[in-house]
């Protein structure tokens, strides 16, 4: 898990390319696909389509709050939570590149023995939900994924997420009150 934090960090730095041409995004702070295209995240949704990019954060995160408003208006306190959640969300992240899938299924390694150091990462799969997004986001993939497991939160939560904690638990606050549970 360290060697993965350390490719984190890594993709972390990666500079955010200009967006495509016409686009109509900002030269950065955009949130979108590698290329600041539309993209998948399937936190947000199981369906298999694609939204975004986003100009901002507050694009991002307004877009993800209206996706709740249907739910808010059959219950006033859910709508009054929603409407705080959406002030509260901070804009002031770094975008960064993300993997947004890194759970155990998605990292090959190969034992060389029974000592730590004879674990070695080899592989990384499924790049299908990377691109640039809050610099808190891998935590919460990271958390969403596979949050179960034990060792494995806690270093999502230490290691991948330090000091975002907030802003994932509005993450997971949001997804609480659509209902959606992750499989």
């Amino acid at each position: 898990m360290q060697k993965i934090a350390t490719y984190v960090d890594q993709l972390r730095a990666i500079p955010q390319p200009p967006p495509t041409p016409g686009s109509n995004l900002p030269l950065s702070g955009w949130i979108g696909s590698p290329l600041g295209h539309a993209f998948r995240d399937f936190a947000m949704t199981q369906a298999s389509f694609s939204f975004g990019p986003f100009a901002s954060q507050r694009a991002f995160y307004d877009w993800r709050v209206s996706r709740f408003r249907e739910i808010g208006n059959r219950h006033q306190p859910t709508a009054a939570r929603i409407a705080q959640i959406s002030q509260t969300m901070p804009c002031t992240h770094p975008i960064v590149f993300t993997h947004g899938d890194i759970n155990r299924r998605n990292v090959l390694v190969r034992v060389h023995g029974n000592g730590p150091d004879d674990i070695e990462v080899t592989a990384i799969l499924d790049w299908e939900q990377a691109g640039w997004r809050p610099i808190y986001w891998e935590s919460f993939k990271w958390l969403f994924e596979d949050g179960s497991t034990p060792g494995w939160a806690e270093f999502g939560t230490t290691q991948i997420g330090a000091q975002y904690e907030a802003a994932v638990a509005l993450e997971f606050e949001l997804q609480s009150i659509s209902g959606y549970i992750p499989s």
